[in-house]
């Protein structure tokens, strides 16, 4: 496994999370509405919901994470 050096000022993906491990970006999503719910409304802060297009141009679901967001 490649060591990554994440930006403390920069926003991650969802989509970054599950290329890194190597799981299933929907895997990802679960786990990361699993730690949202958990954490109320710092979790709204730190895990908040956007989307991407697909190539055949369908939006899908992902997050946005701050550096603390990654670290959890």
């Amino acid at each position: 496994m490649e060591l990554i050096k994440l930006n403390q000022d920069k926003k991650y993906t969802s989509k970054d999370i599950a290329e890194w491990t190597g799981k299933e970006h929907k895997n990802v999503l679960r786990d990361i509405e699993d730690e949202a719910n958990k954490l109320g409304e710092i979790g709204k802060l730190i895990f908040e919901l956007s989307e991407y297009k697909d190539s055949s141009g369908k939006s899908n679901k992902m997050y946005n994470l701050t550096y603390d967001g990654i670290k959890i």
